[in-house]
């Protein structure tokens, strides 16, 4: 078994659910991954811990959530709408490096966000093109922020 098809192994879960409900999505390539990491950390300055430093971004919003798996989706969804985020083309980060970084829809993300929340402790939903970051952070707050 390949590298990378054993790093995708990690993410099974979400993209069997992705494929099984008609979403399409990349996985990014280790140089795709650093080009994003490189953008990311540039624009959204992390602590030694791996969080975003939120009080360093000027736009930002940020809501707690309770161990209820709906609670952390609504204000997920929430964000996304009062932010009027459209669909958006976005990777999904997880704090566990070894799973690789996946490229997909805001919308593929909204619909399957249980599994892909699931999939690991801490998530980033990040848009590039749009300059902005969702952080879900397991213990209990969700974070969303534009780059200053």
């Amino acid at each position: 078994m390949s590298r990378f098809s054993s790093r995708e192994s990690l993410i099974k879960d979400v993209t069997d659910a992705l494929t099984k409900t008609g979403w399409s999505y990349k996985i990014l390539s280790d140089v795709e991954q650093s080009e994003l990491e490189a953008w990311w950390s540039s624009n959204f300055p992390l602590t030694s811990w791996g969080r975003i430093k939120w009080p360093d971004i000027l736009y930002r919003v940020c809501f707690q959530w309770d161990e209820k798996w709906l609670g952390l989706i609504d204000r997920f969804r929430f964000i996304c709408d009062a932010e009027n985020l459209e669909n958006a083309e976005v990777v999904v980060i997880w704090s566990n490096a070894l799973r690789p970084s996946l490229k997909c829809m805001l919308n593929a993300v909204r619909d399957q966000a249980i599994a892909i929340f699931q999939a690991d402790f801490d998530i980033w939903v990040v848009c590039p093109e749009h300059s902005w970051c969702i952080e879900v952070y397991h213990e209990g707050e969700i974070c969303y922020g534009r780059a200053n």
